[in-house]
């Protein structure tokens, strides 16, 4: 089956989140021609109005807290809590893996996490950690290394943030909340911050003191910026899906012209894809490489 592609490129990723981002950097690295492609106007997905936590057994931000964590009780803690339908080996690969996983993204990337004194949800429950240090959180990153770019990312959830403009992060909510020591000139500085960065300011209400989930894709996305990757977004359209599936690969309208990119090598999609996405690739010819793996 002949098919003229508008693009080809060696790693395709479906949609702008961690997941996706994450992904893209991996074979960015490995010397991969990678395009990303997003349905949205705005880059970051859910994962941009996220708290941007993860869940990390064994981290060398734990360590460095001073928790040993032990792999075993952490294998056994989310054993307990998983679906009997799940494997042990995936949940093996997960508890192994997590820390390697973090350590890369902290050595290839200007994101930065921090252990948590946060116990586990059931931390009475075999192998949970009462004290915590397993949740993890992204420190704040300056958007104003990502220029032009940081305009198209996603805003953060109004939960986290205030007056729906400024960001924060726990430990500052808790400040506010509970007005401990020091809150409100704390609140005066990151207010006076935000109102006098000029000139963005006057065309822009974005916070480019970016907190949890716009600063994980924040960072996530500069790093993306000195490899050869490129991310595409478009005008909101209802029927994407239906314009994917006649053009037999995954495709995004852009000022009403229809692009097709076929990935050479593979492509992937961030759990966030949903049934849409699921349902695009079936429509792809047996010509085209399946999808070899998905963001986790």
């Amino acid at each position: 089956m002949s098919i003229n592609w508008d693009k080809e490129v060696d790693v395709l990723v479906v949609g702008s989140g961690a997941g996706g981002l994450f992904s893209a950097l991996v074979a960015a690295k490995n010397h991969a021609d990678v395009l990303i492609v997003e349905k949205d106007r705005l880059w970051g997905g859910t994962s941009a109005t996220s708290g941007g936590g993860i869940w990390i057994p064994g981290s060398d931000q734990a360590k460095a807290a001073g928790f040993e964590d032990n792999l075993d009780d952490a294998f056994k803690y989310v054993r307990a809590l998983s679906a009997d339908n799940v494997p042990d080996e995936n949940i093996r690969a997960f508890v192994d893996n997590a820390a390697p996983m973090l350590r890369w993204l902290t050595e290839n990337t200007p994101v930065r996490y921090a252990a948590m004194p946060y116990p586990d949800y059931h931390a009475e429950n075999p192998g949970g950690s009462a004290i915590g240090f397993r949740t993890h959180l992204p420190d704040t990153f300056d958007g104003k290394l990502l220029g032009d770019t940081l305009r198209t990312q996603r805003l953060p959830s109004p939960a986290a943030s205030l007056f729906g403009f400024l960001q924060w992060t726990f430990a500052e909510t808790y400040e506010l909340l509970y007005r401990t020591k020091g809150w409100f000139t704390h609140l005066c500085i990151n207010m006076a911050r935000y109102a006098f960065d000029w000139p963005f300011r006057f065309t822009s209400k974005k916070d480019r003191r970016l907190t949890l989930g716009n600063a994980l894709t924040g960072g996530l996305r500069h790093a993306l910026t000195k490899r050869t990757c490129r991310c595409g977004c478009r005008p909101r359209s209802r029927n994407w899906c239906a314009k994917a599936m006649r053009s037999s690969v995954s495709s995004w309208k852009r000022r009403a012209s229809l692009t097709a990119f076929a990935p050479a090598r593979a492509w992937c999609w961030p759990p966030a894809g949903s049934t849409r996405i699921r349902r695009c690739a079936t429509a792809i010819p047996r010509s085209i490489p399946r999808p070899r793996f998905r963001a986790a």
